[in-house]
């Protein structure tokens, strides 16, 4: 079989068999057609190509391609230039994603526990008030208008002046020894998992940034309690630096239902400052959210006829290997690399969204019209090498896929503002998403997989972060009812994306981040929750814009 470098010097050479010759012109048609594209400086146009420090890269040969990929690692990293010196807070410390800078000691009677987690719920506010509220199925929903509350609720709808945002004119933050999905979790009653001694503390300030009232929820043997300070100790004991962006308690008490002094609050807490200098391309931290437990084991199998395999295996010491494969077609010159995906037709069920590799299939199954993914029918990616270890990414500028004009509007309008804070004057402004490959040596084999699941599971959504499209990969041993829900950070539902009793087997579920108005959602962490039988689990997910 002719070597890959024959097929891009000569593209309509004929190859060692008439399949491969049938892949190869497909292969050029689309490029020709779908993206003008017809010489190799046409190619090398699509992909643009990451300046990434401290690596040193050998000259690229397109056969070192072929074979089998491990993926060991899978990033997501986020560059901002500004044109003057500032500072901004570390956002996925002031998101409780992860721990901030110092610490307060809580002591309590039978316990001493260091909280270091802090969180502005300010952040999580949508920017519309949800005024109108409705009693339904056992708990209050609220909406940000009449209308809307009618066409989703089945209970008489009312108007709320407090709302589902809390009062407008407080303000503070949490301080917790958890992380976010931690407090999600409490938010429902529930003890952050694997977290002894859960304690919440919440700060409330007035409009000029004086800590006014503190109080807090601990668990004591699985039930909350209640804890609050006296405000005169409050005045005293409570301050927040507006300067140095950090909250110090001391020796403040914190007193039961009853009365009695239940915990005491020492310490400092605050978000780390990021310096960013004019002119020089600085990495802002951002959420990676595929958990140890869930990462799973990820294959790339490049084969010489231009064809090639993503391969995802679960490993269960239990159950044995579950996999999930999918196909595509790929391309490649000296730099770059192009994945021509197989399932570009979609249909938009009553109830699910599922993807063909053609249009003839998507007709026999769809129940409504089928149409043409243009997002996802390619991705131009570098490559490059460093001793036998393979990289391989883009770069994404979200405002710009968003169409605004600027990196200012980009933010003001609360698009990027989640990650980018109050920064201005930005010159540039992008993420950087990559693979991290090793050479496997052996085959992947996909003999003793699993037909059928064993256990109910729901995966970790890919990809994540995402815009605007993401899948949610579940597993059912058995047919049951279930339920797939988009909650926001504040626990309020955004879309129900499964309610119906399903058979069997490996499914999924694509989410396009609209809201269950069909209403495109902002740019934020959100989470989802399976509920299939007596099996419940809760994962967190990043949208960017």
């Amino acid at each position: 079989m002719y070597r890959i470098v024959t097929i891009i010097l000569s593209i309509s050479i004929c190859l060692a068999s008439d399949n491969i010759q049938s892949r190869m012109d497909k292969l050029k048609q689309s490029l020709q057609e779908k993206y003008q594209v017809y010489s190799f400086e046409d190619l090398q146009k699509l992909t643009s190509q990451p300046q990434v420090a401290n690596r040193t890269f050998s000259l690229r040969d397109m056969d070192d391609l072929f074979g089998e990929w491990f993926v060991e690692e899978e990033k997501n990293e986020m560059y901002v230039t500004v044109g003057s010196d500032q500072s901004i807070p570390n956002m996925m410390q002031i998101m409780g994603y992860v721990e901030a800078e110092g610490s307060i000691t809580a002591t309590a009677s039978d316990y001493e526990t260091e909280l270091t987690y802090i969180l502005d719920p300010s952040i999580l506010e949508s920017g519309d008030d949800y005024n109108w509220a409705c009693d339904d199925w056992d708990e209050t929903e609220w909406y940000s208008n009449e209308e809307e509350c009618n066409d989703a609720c089945e209970a008489e709808c009312y108007y709320d002046d407090d709302g589902g945002s809390g009062d407008e004119n407080e303000s503070g933050g949490f301080i917790m020894n958890f992380d976010i999905m931690g407090l999600f979790m409490m938010i429902f009653g529930f003890p952050p998992e694997g977290v002894e001694n859960p304690v919440l503390i919440i700060f409330t300030l007035d409009s000029t940034n004086i800590i006014v009232e503190v109080g807090g929820l601990a668990f004591s043997e699985n039930e909350l309690v209640d804890l609050i300070a006296d405000s005169a100790d409050v005045a005293t004991s409570a301050i927040l630096d507006t300067v140095e962006n950090n909250v110090t308690f001391t020796n403040l008490s914190l007193f039961d239902s009853t009365g009695t002094s239940a915990m005491s609050l020492n310490g400092t807490i605050g978000p780390e400052m990021i310096d960013l200098v004019a002119g020089v391309v600085t990495e802002i931290p951002m959420p990676m959210l595929d958990e140890e437990d869930d990462m799973l084991e990820v294959f790339m199998i490049f084969n010489e006829d231009s064809t090639g395999m993503e391969i995802y295996i679960e490993e269960d010491e239990w159950y044995g290997d579950m996999v999930d494969t999918s196909y595509f077609d790929w391309f490649a010159t000296s730099d770059s690399l192009w994945l021509f995906g197989e399932y570009v037709w979609i249909c938009d069920g009553d109830d699910y969204t599922d993807s063909f590799s053609s249009e003839e299939e998507c007709n026999e199954e769809c129940d409504t019209d089928c149409y043409y993914d243009e997002d996802n029918d390619v991705v131009a990616l570098y490559y490059e090498f460093s001793d036998d270890t393979l990289f391989a990414g883009f770069l994404l500028d979200p405002c710009e896929e968003e169409g605004y004009d600027t990196y200012d509007e980009c933010i003001e309008e609360g698009e990027m503002g989640l990650f980018l804070g109050d920064l201005e004057d930005i010159q540039d402004f992008y993420i950087h998403t990559y693979r991290v490959m090793l050479p496997t040596g052996d085959d992947v084999s996909l003999a003793d997989v699993t037909v059928m699941p064993e256990k109910f599971t729901i995966h970790q959504n890919y990809p994540n972060p995402f815009n605007p499209v993401t899948t949610l990969r579940y597993e059912l041993p058995e047919q049951t009812h279930v339920n797939i829900t988009i909650y926001d950070m504040l626990g309020r539902k955004v879309k129900t994306l499964i309610n119906q009793t399903q058979d069997a087997g490996y499914r999924s579920v694509i989410w396009d981040s609209t809201n269950n108005y069909g209403k495109p959602i902002s740019a934020g962490i959100y989470l989802y929750q399976i509920q299939a039988g007596e099996y419940i689990s809760t994962k967190k997910m990043v949208l960017l814009k």
